[in-house]
């Protein structure tokens, strides 16, 4: 199939890479082969491509049931039978292997909770100066993101007041 559009798209502070191809909408993120490959500007627009893609269920806009079609792998030209959508990742044997969604998403909230969590050292750099003269320590990071990370599983909502 032909790349009709690609374009970057920067979101709360986060890249991503959105493809029209086939009349469908793709994207590709940044845990992706698909995505590498797009920053690496090895495809175009008008390119002939073969998409490895997963689908995953989205919510209901306008009373329909939407799909991501999310980027694994984007080859140069067209295999007979075109695309295949699958619920899983090729491994280098070329067999699909199942995704564990509910560990991805875990360690994606991980991920984000380290980043926010390096975000908070850097906003207090100059009242912790005094506790870490050198170099914070990576445990005490890894501390903060773990509050983050338990806030974000809690299933009661609470309500936070901030120390003053």
């Amino acid at each position: 199939m032909m790349i009709e559009n690609l374009e970057r798209v920067e979101k709360n502070e986060k890249v991503y890479y959105k493809m029209k191809a086939g009349g469908r909408t793709f994207t590709a993120f940044d845990n992706s082969e698909a995505f590498q490959q797009l920053v690496n500007k090895e495809f175009k627009q008008n390119d002939e491509v073969t998409l490895d893609f997963t689908d995953t269920p989205g919510g209901i806009v306008n009373g329909k049931q939407i799909t991501f079609h999310n980027l694994v792998k984007i080859t140069k030209g067209v295999k007979s039978g075109g695309p295949t959508p699958s619920s899983g990742v090729k491994s280098e044997s070329g067999s699909v292997e199942k995704v564990d969604w509910e560990g991805k998403e875990k360690r994606m909230i991980r991920m984000n909770a380290l980043r926010h969590a390096i975000g908070f050292f850097e906003i207090n750099e100059s009242r912790m100066k005094d506790a870490f003269p050198n170099v914070i320590p990576e445990n005490a990071v890894i501390n903060v993101a773990r509050v983050f990370e338990k806030y974000i599983f809690e299933e009661e909502k609470k309500e936070v007041v901030a120390n003053e």
